[in-house]
């Protein structure tokens, strides 16, 4: 009902403006047009349009007088603003809205009051030294650069020390960087590795696939002897061109195999268990004996995440 009420006074309104501008119009006249008696057109009909126009003068008179008659009536509680504002023929008020002030733009080191300014005025100051490399605009770009060397050369400075009073903020203490400390490090996981060996080397087997035209694999068959040797190790030597080499004078054909297992790089080192068959890839290439330990202990011995 409020929205038919609406558009009826709405339209009242402009009937009755419309109306008005008509009567009190300069067009407002006799036609000029002289009715051909022959064939009459719609210039000639002025009893019809004297009619319409006096028509259309009376509905738009009341409904304006109903117009004028609901703004007396008392207007229903739950009615919303707009319906009053409506109905009393005046425009609803905006809310006010607390209007955001425009961010200040960052023109030099006294503005800046954050390190987001200051990342802000540095990207400022690179953009126009890359597009118009003037002496004076590299010139402002550096001395804001210098600014964010010397703060970041602060925090690194404070963090060091800070890590020197809180040794459970130390990562190099369980993960040394120094050559010194990498060295221990190094040595310790060796003995370590070297006697896990031991235990793999009863449960796990090395596939090692090989051509016998390949000079790297060569090399390699030698590593993998020296191991087989000190540790127990079981190897399966697995040809993937029918020859074989000098330290593995007894090998299988392994086409089938290296084909299935995708097997495109030679030397191609798996592990595998010796119960349930499970393999993995050691490596690829060449590789030294201490790099074939280490990535076997890290398979058997070690979850993803707990070396490094």
């Amino acid at each position: 009902m409020i929205n038919k009420f609406l558009l009826s006074s709405l339209l009242g309104g402009f009937l009755l403006v419309g109306s008005s501008a008509y009567a009190t119009s300069s067009f407002n006249y006799p036609s000029v047009w002289q009715c051909d008696q022959v064939k009459k057109n719609w210039y000639c009909d002025e009893e019809i349009l004297k009619k319409q126009r006096q028509e259309a003068i009376a509905k738009a008179q009341e409904e304006k007088a109903q117009f004028e008659k609901s703004k007396n009536q008392k207007v229903p509680p739950m009615a919303s603003e707009a319906y009053k504002a409506n109905a009393s023929n005046e425009p609803t008020e905006a809310p006010k809205t607390a209007a955001t002030p425009p961010k200040k733009k960052l023109e030099s080191l006294e503005d800046v009051k954050s390190a987001e300014d200051l990342r802000e005025l540095l990207k400022a100051k690179e953009d126009k030294a890359i597009m118009m490399p003037t002496e004076e605009n590299v010139k402002d770009y550096l001395e804001v650069w210098q600014v964010t060397q010397e703060k970041a050369s602060m925090f690194a400075d404070q963090w060091q020390r800070v890590v020197w009073k809180n040794p459970k903020l130390d990562y190099s203490i369980e993960h040394p960087t120094s050559t010194f400390g990498l060295n221990i490090k190094k040595e310790e996981k060796a003995v370590l590795k070297d006697s896990a060996m031991q235990d793999i080397a009863q449960k796990h087997g090395i596939i090692f696939f090989f051509r016998s035209d390949c000079p790297y694999c060569h090399a390699t068959s030698k590593v993998i002897k020296e191991m087989e040797q000190r540790y127990g190790l079981e190897v399966v030597a697995a040809t993937l061109d029918g020859g074989g080499l000098p330290e593995y004078p007894n090998y299988r054909d392994g086409r089938k195999l290296g084909k299935e297992w995708g097997v495109d790089v030679v030397p191609a080192l798996f592990i595998a268990d010796k119960e349930t068959a499970e393999h993995a890839p050691i490596g690829f290439g060449a590789m030294s004996m201490s790099e074939i330990v280490d990535r076997m202990y890290q398979l058997t011995n070690v979850s993803v995440g707990e070396g490094f």
